[in-house]
């Protein structure tokens, strides 16, 4: 009996294993480069933003903290034995040599001078394929520019409708494109978001920042240096195929959780008028509700001998495709 039960156990532990990502459901799980991962990362990127360029902490030093932990010069150097373990759900923001338009300008230029050039033959180049030396070359040149890590292989998100959940954020700076990137072993995904010039009014935020600690100081030189580059790109690392919470929990740091208990007494005391309802309101005696009508049973047609079925009318029948009603 004791072993019957230890050869259920392990077979139930090997049939159904807990620590195998595949496992969960499809359509809770985000797939890397997919509309799901941006319409649950854009709308926190609007919190980024607002915390990077505001002056709401609680002190200097903490916005210092943020800025020095959110704005790198580099790509962090994480050996990749490591990538798994501290790369998910870490983000940042590095300024770009270059914007990402001037990179798909060049790359188009190539392809141009190609498509002038001919196929050696004489012949001109085929449409279809000139699109797709086009893609390649974007996707080469986007890969050697900006991927985080050697190795790892990039594309530029050629579809609209992913870029269209950033819009809010184009108050603080415009978004020239997206990009999605992939570990070698496929085991890890980045999303980076380009981004222009940041606004007059976030640049101006921005330069609020005054203390006398050379932490601070030096907080405050990456702050000046962020806000005049001409262009920036913000990574944020992930598992593939993970729910929801998992790509939105990293965003959650930077928003002031803070309970709103007193907002109720609060609210007494702009309106001392308020009484409390202790009973229900009373019906007048006359009132009375209205009688609700007979039930009419649904008339289901029938193609069967009605008394072969035994059907009485109005009464329930056996057959699961005739359930109520007159059968004839």
């Amino acid at each position: 009996m004791l072993r019957t039960t230890h050869a259920a156990l392990f077979r139930r532990k090997q049939k159904y294993p807990y620590l195998v990502s595949y496992h969960q459901l499809p359509w809770a799980c985000v797939e890397p480069g997919s509309e799901l991962l941006h319409k649950t990362m854009g709308p926190h990127m609007v919190q980024v933003f607002e915390a990077v360029t505001r002056s709401q902490l609680a002190t200097a030093s903490s916005r210092a903290s943020l800025l020095r932990s959110v704005i790198f010069d580099a790509h962090a150097r994480v050996p990749p034995d490591q990538w798994l373990q501290l790369l998910p759900g870490s983000m940042y923001f590095i300024p770009d040599r270059q914007p990402l338009t001037t990179l798909l300008l060049d790359a188009q230029q190539k392809t141009a001078d190609l498509a002038a050039q001919g196929d050696g033959s004489g012949d001109a180049v085929l449409p279809w394929v000139l699109d797709a030396t086009t893609r390649e070359a974007e996707d080469t040149a986007y890969s050697a520019a900006y991927a985080p890590y050697a190795g790892w292989q990039g594309r530029i998100v050629r579809d609209s409708r992913h870029m269209s959940h950033y819009g809010p954020v184009t108050r603080y700076a415009p978004v020239l494109g997206l990009g999605e990137f992939s570990s070698p072993d496929l085991r890890l995904c980045c999303t980076a978001v380009h981004f222009g010039r940041l606004s007059a009014s976030a640049r101006g935020r921005m330069n609020v920042l005054s203390a006398p600690p050379a932490a601070v100081a030096a907080a405050g030189s990456v702050a000046k240096e962020f806000s005049t580059t001409e262009a920036f790109s913000f990574y944020f690392f992930y598992r593939p195929n993970r729910p929801r919470s998992e790509i939105a929990s990293p965003f959650q740091r930077f928003y002031a959780h803070r309970p709103d208990a007193l907002s109720p007494i609060l609210g007494l005391a702009t309106n001392p008028k308020w009484v409390p309802v202790t009973r229900p309101p009373a019906r007048p005696a006359h009132a009375k509700a209205a009688p609700m009508p007979d039930l009419q049973p649904l008339a289901t047609p029938s193609y069967r001998l009605p008394e072969r079925e035994a059907i009485i009318p109005g009464d329930c029948f056996g057959d699961r495709a005739l359930m109520w009603g007159m059968g004839f």
